[in-house]
């Protein structure tokens, strides 16, 4: 198998002091707007399955429920098919939705939506690989941070990792599978991960972690 592995490591880049000049436009204006609506405050994330025909989903919300996912072919949504799921109550009194899809064909481009109670959704994409090779992209130390002193560096370090991977993305656009060796967050807290999950590069292509000792410092 063919396995071209791009290794990134974050320890630096993530910390406040190296924000890139790109924080000041006018993205950045709209990635703390994100982080306010719905679809930000769910922490909807993308995981590998068991194999390329399968994909896992995990998003957060208020109410136990049923959790949903609508699966299709077409970007207007019609003719998607359910999957259903199961929700599990967190520390924080909230729920972790968990949901599995199968039944993916090779060199497609699916279409997805997440439902939970009366939650639904943006519409989100993602592709299935067309053969055995994948190019990856490898992470540690990511470290999406909660600073009671300084509240708005979650929303600054969630932004450098988002900046970071479309730098990866604008180096090889084919990217298959993201790998992140632990230190997802920094406390290990719910807002952390909530964040790390606002950016929409991992609602299109699968995040793989490993728990590092950062990550066991909470209980979310």
């Amino acid at each position: 198998m063919n396995k071209k592995i791009l290794s990134i490591f974050l320890a630096v880049i993530m910390l406040f002091t190296a924000v890139s000049p790109a924080y000041a436009q006018t993205s950045a204006a709209d990635w703390n707007s994100y982080l306010e609506t719905a679809d930000g405050k769910a922490g909807i994330i993308m995981f590998p399955g068991a194999d390329d025909s399968q994909r896992n989903f995990s998003w957060y919300s208020d109410a136990e429920s049923v959790p949903e996912i609508a699966l299709s072919e077409n970007s207007d949504m019609s003719g998607a098919k359910l999957f259903s799921g199961y929700s599990v109550e967190t520390y924080s009194g909230n729920y972790s939705n968990k949901v599995t899809v199968s039944g993916l064909e090779a060199g497609k481009t699916y279409y997805y939506q997440c439902k939970s109670g009366s939650f639904v959704s943006s519409v989100y994409s993602f592709a299935t690989g067309s053969d055995d090779t994948f190019t990856a992209v490898y992470m540690t130390d990511i470290h999406v941070s909660y600073d009671d002193k300084n509240p708005e560096h979650i929303k600054e370090t969630a932004y450098n990792f988002d900046f970071t991977l479309n730098k990866a993305l604008e180096k090889n656009d084919d990217i298959s599978l993201i790998l992140s060796a632990g230190d997802q967050g920094s406390e290990g807290l719910q807002s952390e991960y909530i964040s790390l999950s606002a950016s929409p590069v991992v609602k299109s292509i699968p995040m793989a972690t490993t728990v590092g000792n950062h990550d066991r410092k909470g209980v979310d």
